[in-house]
């Protein structure tokens, strides 16, 4: 039982950290896009 709900917050911990991760990639690709277009200019 006890092996059950630890396995169950592990998954909720990996999914909480690949949000994280998605999101600051996200974040860092808006930016690289930013930076691009105001080279251009």
């Amino acid at each position: 039982m006890r092996n059950k709900l630890k396995k169950k917050r592990n998954k909720k911990k990996k999914k909480k950290q690949y949000q994280k991760i998605t999101r600051t990639t996200k974040k860092n690709k808006i930016n690289k896009n930013i930076n691009k277009t105001t080279k251009k200019k």
